[in-house]
């Protein structure tokens, strides 16, 4: 701030900058969910959105994604490696970043929950 007022320059009012912000926000938020939509594809998206609806057990498979990785044993290490799998099988967050529509968005978070559990149960 110092060095403005040494340049005699001036900030915007608060209220343009504001809007600035978020109008940018919302369009690199745009661009990361679009990402994440393309990259998805077609099969990607309809196995994201089966994430949240619950089976005729009334669980969803995101119960499968919250299960925590458990100590390592060869035989939890293999179950853990069949959960790794199914959860792979999901998408290929690796190659996805962080819309055009609420279902992009939507999609976008489900992917991200994914990836986090993906790196948590292969860090065993």
């Amino acid at each position: 701030m110092e060095r403005l007022v040494q340049a005699r320059l001036e900030l915007p009012a608060f209220s343009t900058l504001d809007a600035m912000e978020s109008r940018i926000r919302g369009q690199v938020n745009e661009a990361i969910c679009r990402k994440i939509w393309t990259g998805l594809g077609a099969g990607g998206r309809v196995r994201m959105q089966d994430l949240p609806v619950p089976g005729p057990d009334g669980k969803s498979p995101f119960n499968e994604l919250k299960k925590p990785a458990k100590r390592p044993t060869w035989t939890k290490f293999r179950d853990q490696q069949r959960h790794l799998e199914w959860v792979d099988g999901r998408a290929d967050t690796d190659v996805l970043a962080r819309s055009y529509h609420g279902e992009a968005k939507r999609l976008a978070l489900i992917t991200c929950l994914v990836h986090q559990v993906r790196g948590r149960v292969g860090m065993i």
